[in-house]
């Protein structure tokens, strides 16, 4: 072993700090969650958390009208936690606002809560619409903070519908919540392997090791996905949430949605999973290359920091890249191949559970001749059919 990259190996070890590169991009223990969202507001914006629990539709509208005659609260006594927290509020607020009468679209949003929404936006990095990060990254829970996070010990803060079907929609943002806090000790696995493949000599032990904890936690994401039918009905779905995850760049608003007094147009696509940074981070891990401008335009829709912890991951050492330049036993070889193809089956099997969702929760109710777009734009067929066929073909047929 050459004297000069053993110390340069020993460098890596003992100098590159895993938690401190996370917490740069705001990744905490459970991945692209907050630890613990922030849920007291201080007094001067009790009103908009009050917003949400308003049930008379009809009074809500009004209400939110009338705020235009009051002073906006001053955003500089919020900590990050907390902007975040009412970011999400807002978005929820806006949405259920812009949507709940078809027969009636708004032409204008009021300038107050349309401004307050762009200046929280703008203060977190993120676009001023409702996102994967609004409804799920920052509304959600433990239900019991002593035992463990899980699919079952977790609720969220709040939700667009307020009768009966709001445990729905509640469930429908729980299993994406729980399949992003799992991935939280897969990004720290995906690190460790990063770690060594900057060595001169990584260790062998330590990949298979964390190709295994990613492969459990991608098995565990499947079993999770699947459990959306237990209490999240198709028809409620369709027919009830789905309106309020939409944006506004679509037949409904051709032009936008203007910020009434202002010359802010807001034209963005509505909430998708196709926004999350963990899903994206697993393509780039296992160098799955969809070549999809959809994929790259919904990161502009992910925090900004979440979104620049993809781009410096692309920049990275790939797995593929080792196995054809490392002087690894065959055996080794054949069995990082073995590991690193199992969680690409993982993988295709997690995009095809999409794809039967996208069909129970969209296709089966859409008519003939109907404009076919899932709420952040795409063509939800082509899209997930698209994403199938290129993880598939990203296995490694031979070491």
């Amino acid at each position: 072993m050459n004297y000069i990259h053993k110390i340069y190996d020993y460098f890596i070890d003992y100098f590159i700090d895993l938690s401190t590169n996370l917490k740069k991009y705001d990744i905490s223990k459970y991945g692209f969650l907050p630890e613990k969202c922030v849920t007291d507001l201080p007094t001067d914006f009790v009103y908009i958390t009050n917003l949400l629990k308003l049930f008379d539709d009809s009074q809500y509208k009004k209400i939110i009208q009338d705020l235009d005659l009051q002073k906006q609260p001053d955003l500089e006594i919020l900590n990050f936690c907390q902007l975040k927290y009412l970011y999400s509020i807002l978005s929820m607020i806006i949405h259920r606002y812009m949507w709940n009468n078809l027969d009636n679209i708004i032409s204008e949003l009021p300038h107050h809560i349309g401004m307050l929404f762009v200046d929280v936006a703008k203060k977190i990095n993120i676009v001023p619409c409702l996102t994967h990060a609004s409804v799920d990254l920052y509304n959600w829970k433990l239900i019991d903070e002593t035992i463990p996070f899980s699919l079952d010990n977790i609720t969220t803060i709040n939700t667009m519908i307020l009768d009966k079907d709001s445990s729905h929609e509640s469930w429908f943002y729980l299993i994406m919540i729980a399949i992003e806090g799992i991935g939280g000790d897969a990004i720290i696995a995906m690190e460790k392997i990063y770690k060594e493949l900057y060595k001169y000599y990584p260790s062998y032990s330590i990949i298979t090791e964390e190709l295994h904890k990613i492969n459990n936690i991608i098995f565990e994401s499947n079993k999770i996905i699947s459990r959306i039918y237990e209490k999240c009905d198709p028809e409620v779905f369709y027919n009830k949430l789905r309106i309020f995850l939409n944006g506004t760049n679509n037949s409904l608003f051709k032009n936008g949605l203007q910020i009434r007094n202002t010359d802010i147009i807001l034209s963005y696509t509505g909430g998708s999973g196709a926004q999350s940074s963990l899903i994206q981070l697993y393509d780039i891990f296992f160098s799955i290359k969809h070549n999809c401008k959809f994929l790259d335009d919904m990161r502009n829709y992910m925090p900004k920091i979440h979104s620049e912890y993809l781009t410096y991951a692309e920049t990275r050492n790939t797995i593929k890249n080792f196995l054809s330049n490392n002087h690894l036993s065959t055996d080794e070889c054949i069995e990082i191949t073995k590991l690193f193809n199992m969680c690409i089956k993982n993988l295709t099997k997690f995009r095809s559970n999409h794809r039967k969702l996208i069909m129970d929760y969209i296709m089966k109710f859409v008519k003939e001749n109907t404009e076919n777009k899932g709420t952040g734009g795409s063509n939800p067929i082509e899209f997930t059919t698209e994403l199938l066929n290129t993880t598939i073909s990203s296995k490694i047929n031979r070491c």
